[in-house]
């Protein structure tokens, strides 16, 4: 009797089970995450467009310079912030100063993102070319010098199961053609020069250098001991400063190796989020947001400001230094090392026309005899300011949709 009932007890227990478990369709579609539309990029079929008008041939512009396109550009807003403002993660100068490229984040603060890249000719303010990287989120990238080619840091996505990585655009073609291997940690700080790319990731103690020709080779390591680093390069490529809020270390940089100058202690009170090293190696700036602006040269250390943006930019024909100011989002021109006193003051979004956002980036211009600027804002407007003795001068490049 025993025996005869459990065939019955396992169909009703198979019953059962079935009863409680959901049933599945076989013709449901999978549902995916997707990226929120942020922003709004127009590209106009023009094949006389004036995008090479007073471009020199052999300028990055020109390489880079879509020919059969207009672009019309409205930036993602940045939710983090309650006056609103673009949704900017980087931005960078080319090596020949002809083009300033912004990285741009779309779908929002702490969602599935796509990441854009936004080409400004700066030789006739046009936007050129833009690139989106679909379903990946760009933090941050670097020039490659010679190249019309950018490298990127990836940071990781759950929602497609993309993790930390380096990537190489072409720029011309829009394509992805080298990536790292996974890393461990995100990246903090990147820097490139012609011949590598220079990491620091988060919780690791040495500086990782990949050949920029190819991203899937191991990198070399360069240990340090500056917990949680960044990394910056002299104007050449030559120098390389690893920096936080305690200590900075230089090297010598020749093909892929790396020589230790000099190691350095201090205390900046809070983390630098904007380092500069002169060719030489002879002076270093560093800057912390809401912190002090240092100056290291000549065995002594001089405050240039009390209370930093943690922005700057340095031109190395004339050792002059540009260096933001949380006093009425204000910009400092100084001549280094000569003095630790600014030559001049300015609030850019003051000057005509009057733009009230904080500034963002700011990058010089090696023009002859003339203090020439770029200015990217919170909200996306891009100024070019001369100094001039009496008055700063002020033009807009592009200005951002109100």
């Amino acid at each position: 009797m025993k025996n005869r009932l459990l065939p019955v007890i396992f169909v009703l227990a198979g019953a059962l089970a079935a009863a409680e478990a959901p049933l599945i369709r076989v013709d449901d579609p999978i549902t995916k995450p997707k990226v929120e539309e942020t922003g709004a990029l127009l590209e106009i079929e023009a094949k006389n467009n004036e995008n090479l008008k007073g471009t020199p041939t052999g300028v990055l512009a020109g390489l880079i310079a879509d020919r059969d396109k207009h672009y019309e550009w409205i930036p993602s807003t940045d939710t983090t912030v309650v006056s609103g403002g673009a949704d900017f993660l980087d931005a960078q100068l080319s090596p020949d100063e002809s083009v300033l490229t912004i990285l741009e984040r779309i779908g929002g603060a702490g969602k599935f993102n796509s990441s854009r890249l936004v080409f400004v000719n700066l030789l006739n303010e046009k936007i050129i070319r833009a690139i989106t990287i679909g379903e990946r989120r760009l933090t941050a990238f670097d020039f490659v010098p010679g190249e019309a080619a950018i490298i990127a840091v990836q940071a990781a996505q759950k929602e497609n199961e993309q993790p930390d990585k380096l990537l190489k655009i072409n720029i011309r073609a829009g394509q992805v053609t080298s990536e790292s291997s996974p890393l461990k940690n995100p990246v903090r700080s990147v820097a490139v020069n012609a011949s590598h790319c220079f990491i620091v990731c988060e919780k690791e103690d040495f500086c990782s250098m990949y050949p920029t020709d190819n991203l899937r080779d191991s990198p070399q390591k360069l240990r340090t001991l500056i917990p949680d680093a960044r990394v910056a390069l002299s104007p050449s490529g030559r120098t390389l400063l690893l920096y936080g809020q305690k200590r900075y270390e230089l090297f010598r940089v020749s093909g892929g190796t790396c020589e230790l100058l000099a190691s350095r202690e201090f205390d900046l009170g809070t983390e630098p989020s904007w380092g500069m090293v002169a060719d030489d190696g002879n002076m270093v700036v560093l800057a912390a947001p809401s912190g002090k602006a240092l100056l290291f040269a000549g065995g002594v250390v001089r405050v240039l400001e009390a209370r930093s943006s943690g922005i700057g930019a340095y031109r190395p024909s004339d050792r002059k230094l540009l260096l933001g100011a949380e006093k009425n989002d204000s910009l400092s021109l100084y001549t280094l090392p000569a003095s630790a006193d600014a030559e001049q003051t300015v609030s850019p979004g003051g000057l005509r026309p009057h733009t009230r956002f904080r500034n963002f980036r700011v990058f010089f211009l090696s023009t002859p005899d003339e203090n020439e600027m770029i200015l990217i804002d919170r909200r996306g407007n891009i100024s070019q300011l001369q100094a001039k003795e009496r008055r700063w001068q002020k033009k807009l490049v592009f200005a951002a949709p109100k």
